[in-house]
């Protein structure tokens, strides 16, 4: 290396005056020296990153100048400079790394410019690093670094005479010869050593990204030659399990235990065998299918069979270690006998809720044997290394099943292998979901542990993902997708985490995994689970609600004793702000949307989210930051939004389409093709989508938020946004209900609607001759203002009665969440079962409850008025003591 200083001043004067100043402006006799000159400044920008920006000017004005010439060695200037850095990557021993990195770079911005750039990249490797890699000079960990910078691009192009004028047609060719005249790789001794060096560095000539069509272009010879490195590699595979058999056999009759296995004596060695094989089958895949008979799909998927069930094996077991010290944790705290492991995975959650654990000798000696299980790197090259690229296998195969030239669609063997294979690629994220509750619950330590595991096996979980989500993206996969939650859920008896647990660990962790975050909504959303993330629906056929309704303790114990998970409650409560925040929200909203319109499970969780005051403000205020308001309109003082009216005969059809569309809006779909926010340009989109769950599932939360905005402009703002961007769809919806048949097909009852007016018009024959013409008139900007409702046309009906009535519908259209052919066919009931000698409920002015759709039954034993229960329990609440409404004797 050269003086330091010098070096120093020439990389500070190509930042301040350009490389040209400092390299080209030297004599051609001193061509020598602007060689040095280079490489000693991209060189000593490898050893201080400070310097990185002036290598980068150094490297893009060496690619923009490719025929700049050094007359005293006859070639180009980036030749010779590449040359320079070879030579010293090759022979500077401890230096080494230095000139690998700089030399690397500089190919990479080489390859990655068009034209002159690739091609100086091209002919460098074809005539310098092949020769020096046939003669030895170039190691093969070299060799593979600069295959990592180059290969990509060469093949890109899908030119094979590209490919050959690089230099990788005959670098292939003499790394298959190298593999293919070595016995196959099976364990690292001896002459398989090299061989599996030959073999590892074939595989980095054929890059290959997460889809098929990311695999490069490669001659008939090469895709021939691959193939038969993995027949050769699977043949001394299967001779090698045949003779292990044999020894085993060998060993019990000659009376030795188990510990004779000779599987067991190089496991290092097998996870370096595995992974190159494993490697090799993802690239066989990639670059070979159109060429693959039966019988090379059939040892593929034998090979890939056995490495997807080995991996979920090993991450099983390691989930249930971790479970194990979270038992041992909790029996720790207690005194009692060791808990089961939901009680133990529930206790710490609490604990480090409520921060009962800081400065907690028991806990930091419960926490370290946590955070050993985490950290155990037993497992961690096996997983990382070997399973990756056989769930990364997995999903190019899901490609390859569905291309027409390929004998995969039609064979017998994946017919039959592709359910199990799947169900075992599932088991991986469960697992991996597990360990994420298990280091939640444990607290901010645990959870650093498991974050720190997930990085060091990023290539896994983003295989994992990459698999799951293209499983439950396909149809014809669903079963696979239904047996592997069936599998969870079996398995929570001695884990304590059931497949929604597992998933919801997965989407709302503090640090999460892009991947396994989308893959964990991915699966949430989808039919088998979307509908158990609370059992409201439950609790109400169990005649349960009344009671949680009026149950006592913060906001997270109201949410679960209405029946919403755990992991989900405390995400809306103690995470807001950030991006779970706004996911547990997502998953929630998305529950609410998936009940039938009206089911009671529905009403209840509602009527909980809406009693809780400050939730639902909360999710609308962060929401409205990142809705498009300023694009609206302010409407004059006193004036409301105008709803759009319809307009010609194209515009007329595509209102039609997207009538159907409203009325079956399916939420959860939108949610999924959206996906998992990774940046801050994500959120308006999901903010957007988000605010219209809201409007759709939880209208009267909404419209206590907006009444209960004090920020005018930002009220005529949200007015407007939703008025043109919102309420024409419910508007649709509501009218499609009421124009449905079951809407008014009672003889003594009719409606009528005019979506222009946005009027809804019920008419009904009391008794007697006597009629009642009610009408609801819907806002612009529903549903955050509410219906009016008046009366136009009554014949002998009493003005006491006929003002309850209205009362009664009024208070239902205000304060819940049902749509308005709900609220008409409620005031129907009402006034039939008035009819029918029932009394109202007093405090909601109703005789069917609008909650749970009961009769009032709760009698007061001084004035014989009946309530309805979940009336009395609220009445009780909120008045702080247990008196009667009516007569306000003691209860």
């Amino acid at each position: 290396m050269g003086s330091r200083s010098r070096v120093d001043l020439a990389a500070a004067l190509c930042e301040a005056f350009g490389c040209p100043v400092v390299l080209d402006n030297l004599a051609a006799s001193q061509s020598d020296n602007r060689v040095w000159l280079a490489v000693e400044v991209l060189c000593r920008c490898e050893e201080d990153e400070g310097l990185e920006g002036t290598a980068r000017l150094l490297r893009d004005w060496l690619a923009g100048a490719p025929a700049q010439a050094a007359p005293a060695q006859g070639g180009s200037l980036v030749v010779e400079v590449l040359q320079r850095l070879l030579e010293g990557a090759a022979h500077s021993g401890e230096n080494a790394a230095v000139f690998v990195g700089a030399l690397c770079k500089l190919l990479e911005v080489l390859a990655d410019s068009p034209g002159p750039g690739l091609a100086t990249a091209q002919h460098f490797f074809a005539q310098h690093v092949v020769p020096a890699s046939a003669h030895g000079v170039v190691s093969g960990a070299l060799l593979r670094a600069l295959l990592d910078e180059v290969a990509p691009a060469f093949r890109d192009g899908g030119d094979a005479d590209g490919i050959a004028d690089a230099g990788l047609t005959e670098l292939t060719g003499a790394l298959v010869e190298a593999v293919l005249a070595r016995p196959p790789v099976t364990v690292l001794e001896g002459a398989t050593m090299a061989a599996c060096d030959a073999l590892c560095t074939l595989l980095h000539c054929f890059p290959i990204g997460d889809r098929l069509s990311s695999a490069g272009a490669a001659t008939a010879e090469e895709r021939s030659s691959l193939l038969a490195v993995l027949q050769r590699q699977v043949g001394g595979r299967q001779a090698a399990t045949a003779a292990a058999a044999a020894l085993r056999r060998m060993a019990l009759q000659a009376g030795a235990g188990p510990d004779a296995d000779p599987e067991d004596q190089h496991p290092r060695d097998s996870v370096e065998v595995d992974a190159a094989v494993a490697e090799l089958a993802l690239r066989v895949v990639a670059y070979c299918w159109p060429i693959m008979t039966h019988q090379d799909w059939g040892a593929v998927l034998a090979l890939l069979q056995a490495g997807v069930t080995a991996a979920a094996l090993i991450l099983e077991q390691r989930a249930e270690a971790v479970v194990g010290a979270v038992v041992a944790a909790a029996a720790r705290l207690s005194t009692a006998a060791p808990p089961l492991p939901d009680v133990a995975l529930q206790l710490l959650q609490r604990l480090n809720r409520l921060g009962l654990t800081q400065g907690s000798d028991k806990y930091k000696e419960a926490e370290a044997g946590l955070v050993a299980e985490l950290a155990d790197e037993g497992s961690g090259e096996a997983l990382s290394r070997v399973a990756q690229a056989w769930l990364r296998t997995l999903a190019l195969l899901l490609e390859v099943g569905r291309q027409p030239a390929s004998q995969l669609a039609a064979s017998e063997a994946w017919q039959a292998a592709r359910h199990s294979l799947l169900s075992d690629a599932l088991r991986l994220l469960f697992a991996k979901g597990i360990c994420e509750a298990a280091a939640s619950a444990g607290g901010v330590v645990t959870s650093a542990a498991s974050v720190a595991w997930r990085s060091a096996c990023r290539p896994l979980w983003d295989a994992v993902a990459q698999t799951t989500i293209a499983a439950a993206s396909s149809s014809s996969e669903q079963a696979a997708v239904a047996q592997g939650i069936a599998e969870a859920d079996a398995w929570a008896a001695e884990t304590g985490v059931d497949a929604c647990g597992s998933l919801l660990a997965l989407l709302l962790t503090d640090q999460p995994h892009p991947g396994l975050q989308s893959a964990a909504l991915k699966m949430l959303l989808g039919p088998d689970l979307v509908t158990r993330l609370s059992t409201a629906a439950v609790l109400v056929a169990k005649e349960e609600a009344e009671e949680a309704v009026g149950g006592g303790g913060d906001a997270v114990t109201l949410l679960t004793d209405a029946g919403v998970r755990v992991e989900v409650a405390a995400a809306v409560m103690h995470s807001q702000g950030t991006r779970s925040f706004l996911l547990a929200w997502a998953v929630l909203l998305a529950h609410l949307l998936a009940f039938a319109p009206g089911a009671p499970g529905c009403r209840h969780l509602a009527e909980t989210i809406r009693g809780i005051h400050e939730l639902v403000p909360t999710l609308l205020d962060m929401l409205s930051g990142h809705l498009p308001l300023a694009q609206q309109p302010t409407p004059p003082s006193g004036k409301r939004p105008i709803a759009s009216k319809p307009g010609h005969s194209a515009a007329a059809a595509a209102a039609a389409a997207e009538d159907r569309r409203t009325i079956d809006w399916d939420f959860a779909a939108d949610l999924q093709a959206l996906g998992v926010p990774q940046c801050a340009a994500d959120l308006p989109p999901l903010a957007r989508l988000l605010y219209r769950a809201v409007l759709h599932a939880l209208p009267s939360s909404a419209r206590s938020w907006f009444m209960d905005l004090r920020d005018r402009s930002l009220a005529a703002a949200v007015e407007a946004y939703t008025a043109e961007h919102e309420s024409p769809a419910l508007l649709r919806r509501e009218f499609a209900l009421l124009q449905s048949p079951v809407a008014g097909s009672q003889d003594n009852f009719s409606i009528r609607t005019n979506p222009v007016t946005r009027e809804v018009v019920s008419v009904m024959d009391v008794e007697d001759g006597a009629r009642l013409e009610m009408v609801v008139r819907l806002p612009a900007a529903a549903p955050l203002r509410p219906p009016e409702v008046d009366c136009r046309r009554k014949v002998g009906v009493a003005e006491g009665r006929l003002r309850k009535w209205l009362l009664s519908i009024t208070a239902f259209l205000r304060n819940q969440n049902g749509s308005v052919a709900e609220a008409i066919a409620l005031w129907q009931r009402n006034v039939g079962k008035e009819f029918e000698g029932v009394e109202e409920c007093l405090i909601c002015y109703s005789v069917v409850s609008a909650t749970d759709g009961k009769l009032p039954r709760l009698q007061c034993n001084t004035c014989s008025k009946k309530f309805h229960g979940a009336c009395l329990y609220k009445w009780f609440k909120s008045s702080g003591k247990s008196n009667c409404p009516h007569c306000q004797s003691p209860w």
